[in-house]
């Protein structure tokens, strides 16, 4: 950087600092289906319940749950008066509550407008959960699951496996056999997906596992997008580009740090100019390029 131009092409030239990305992180990372849906059901409910009564009729003022914060707050200030209260401060005081009461009704509306939606599609990933799925009690029907239509010509076979998966002993089971039963779904199917006769019950859960449920997952890919693909590497193309959203979401997933990753020979092998940029006309094969980039995250996964 050349000190004598000035202040304006040294802010241009000095390197900007690390931004966050996405606020809402927390959301789409180590949560499972089955714990998002209690988590949602449980949070509507806990709004409703500060607000309404049991029989539904919107309770009285002085019976919203403030909670107990804000009732000491307000005891301690009447303590605080003088002589007695006087009508001013009774009417400063439901003043405040009223508005509190209108908080609380706008976020329980806005959570009503935002979830019902979400909440049919979580309670329907939530029964890929080994905790429900090998449950006699607890496991939902067939029709029950989400995005049927992602069976496409397999629905028979699928609802069959779907049958007969509760009938195994998963945990005299290879995958399972040292380590038990996990208890989140990824892990739990991933590990199904070895086992012959489950296969396409397995990629049909998979499938609906990875399919976005919510817009924090839709933007935190954007974010891994825009992230990855600079100016410098505007020429990547769309499959690597994949590669690169899949394998750092591994990464964050798995809680890996980039200092911690090393490179094999066989990953330094296949990163090779022809699969990073495309400097001719011609198209490229593309089951070639697939089984490449299958044996790149083989690698490292």
């Amino acid at each position: 950087m050349n000190p004598g131009t000035g202040e304006d092409t040294q802010g241009r030239d000095a390197p900007l600092p690390f931004q966050k990305l996405s606020k809402t992180r927390w959301l789409v990372r180590d949560n499972d289906p089955y714990d998002l849906e209690k988590e949602l059901s449980m949070h509507y409910k806990f709004l409703y319940g500060r607000l309404y009564n049991k029989d539904r009729t919107q309770k009285i003022l002085e019976n919203v749950e403030f909670g107990v914060k804000f009732n000491q707050e307000i005891r301690t200030y009447m303590t605080q008066l003088i002589s007695s209260p006087k009508q001013e401060e009774k009417n400063k005081i439901k003043c405040v509550k009223l508005r509190c009461q209108a908080l609380l009704q706008e976020a329980l509306k806005q959570v009503e407008k935002r979830l019902p939606d979400s909440v049919d599609i979580f309670k329907g990933l939530s029964f890929f959960n080994p905790h429900k799925l090998l449950s006699q009690i607890q496991k939902g029907h067939f029709e029950d699951l989400p995005c049927l239509h992602l069976t496409e010509n397999n629905f028979d076979l699928i609802e069959s496996q779907y049958k007969k998966i509760n009938l195994v002993q998963w945990s005299e089971e290879e995958p399972f056999v040292k380590n038990g039963i996990p208890k989140d779904s990824l892990n739990f199917w991933l590990g199904v997906a070895k086992h012959s006769s489950f296969k396409e019950l397995s990629t049909f859960a998979l499938t609906c596992l990875i399919t976005p449920a919510s817009n924090a997952i839709v933007e935190r890919i954007f974010s891994l997008v825009a992230a990855i693909k600079t100016k410098p590497r505007n020429r990547t193309q769309t499959r690597l580009l994949e590669s690169f959203v899949r394998i750092q979401t591994y990464l964050l997933g798995n809680k890996i740090c980039c200092k911690e990753f090393r490179c094999t020979n066989k990953m330094l092998y296949l990163h090779n100019s022809e699969i990073l940029y495309s400097s001719t006309g011609k198209t490229a094969n593309i089951e070639e390029e697939r089984e490449d980039e299958k044996s790149f995250l083989e690698e490292l996964l």
